[in-house]
C-alpha cells in the first residue's frame, strides 16, 4: 500500500463565500514538482473519500488532491447547485490552492465529476491552469434521452424519471444510499463492509436539495459539441456492466474527442474504481506518465 508523506483535510474559500474541503495526499518524492499532480473530482452523491481505496494503490511520487463538491461532505450553502458553479469552484481551487510547484495537472472525474470537467473546459479552455490531461469515468456526454440520442442514463433520462429519483432522495436518503450501492456495484456483497459503510456515510452527508438541483441541471447538459472541439489528452474508462449508462454511451465520448483513448472494465459497474481500485490506480498512473 502507498504511504504518502501526509494526508490532510484542508479548506479553501470560493468567491461566493463558501468554504469547501479537500484531501491533500502529499508526495514523498523530492522530484514531485516535475510530475503532474492529480486532482480527483467525485460524482453525484459521493465525496473525496470515494477515491480513498484507489489511492491506497497509487505510488507516492506526485501530489494528489481529492475535492469535495458543494452540497456534498456536509457543506450545504443553499445555493450554487449547478454544474457551472462546481466548475468555477474547481477553477478557484486550482488558482488558490494547487497553483505552482507542479508540472501541470491531470483532472480525474467520475460520473457527474466528468460533467464538471467538461464545464471547466468550456468556461476556461483546454490547458488552462496547466491542465495536461483529463480522465473521464463512466459518464455519457448527455444524460437525458433525445430523438437523436438513446445512449443516456438507464435510470434518470427525462422529466418523469428525474421526478422519481428526486422523490426518492427527498423521501428517505438512508434508503436511497442503500439503493445507490445496489445500482452502482455489480455485487455489493463482495465489497468490504467497511468500504460500503464509508460510501453510505458519505452519501448521508449530502444535502437532499443539492442532490436534486444538481441532478436536474446535470441531466440537461449536452457535452457532445464540447467533446468534439476539445484537444486535451483524455482517458475514458467505462464499466462494462454499468447499470447507470449503456457502455456505448460512455465509449462515445472517446469517439467524439480528438485525443482520447478508451478502456472498458468488462466486469465492473458504475463504481469501477471501488470494484477494481488497484487496476484503476495503475491505469491512471500509466496515463499520467504519457501526458
Amino acid at each position: 500500500m502507498t504511504s504518502f508523506a501526509s494526508v490532510e483535510t484542508r479548506t479553501y474559500r470560493t468567491n461566493d463565500d463558501v468554504t469547501l474541503t479537500y484531501r491533500h495526499y502529499a508526495s514523498n518524492a523530492s522530484s514531485s514538482s516535475s510530475a503532474p499532480a492529480l486532482v480527483c473530482i467525485h460524482g453525484w452523491s459521493g465525496s473525496a473519500e470515494y477515491f480513498s481505496e484507489a489511492l491506497k494503490h497509487m505510488t507516492d511520487d506526485r501530489d494528489v488532491y481529492a475535492l469535495n463538491l458543494r452540497g456534498h461532505a456536509g457543506v450545504a450553502p443553499g445555493y450554487g447547485y449547478t454544474i457551472a458553479r462546481l466548475a468555477m469552484d474547481v477553477r478557484e481551487f486550482m488558482e488558490s490552492v494547487a497553483s505552482g510547484g507542479h508540472d501541470g495537472y491531470v483532472l480525474c472525474g467520475t460520473s457527474m465529476g466528468c460533467a464538471v470537467i467538461w464545464s471547466y473546459l468550456e468556461l476556461f479552455g483546454d490547458g488552462v491552469s496547466g491542465v495536461r490531461g483529463i480522465i473521464l469515468v463512466d459518464q455519457a456526454p448527455l444524460q437525458n434521452r433525445r430523438p437523436n440520442w438513446a445512449l443516456g442514463s438507464n435510470g434518470c433520462y427525462d422529466a418523469a424519471t428525474y421526478e422519481s429519483l428526486a422523490g426518492a432522495v427527498r423521501a428517505d436518503l438512508d434508503a436511497f444510499a442503500d439503493g445507490n450501492a445496489e445500482a452502482c456495484l455489480v455485487s455489493p456483497h463482495s465489497i468490504n463492509k467497511d468500504v460500503l459503510a464509508l460510501l453510505k456515510r458519505e452519501t448521508l452527508k449530502c444535502s437532499q436539495d443539492a442532490l436534486c438541483e444538481l441532478m436536474y441541471d446535470h441531466t440537461h447538459q449536452d457535452w457532445r459539441r464540447l467533446c468534439a472541439r476539445s484537444t486535451v489528452k483524455a482517458l475514458v474508462i467505462a464499466g462494462g456492466k454499468s447499470k447507470i449508462f449503456p457502455v456505448q454511451g460512455v465509449t462515445h465520448v472517446a469517439e467524439l474527442m480528438k485525443n482520447a483513448t478508451c478502456i472498458t472494465y468488462e466486469d465492473c459497474d458504475h463504481w469501477l474504481y471501488i470494484e477494481q481500485p488497484e487496476r484503476f490506480a495503475r491505469d491512471i498512473e500509466r496515463f499520467i506518465a504519457n501526458v
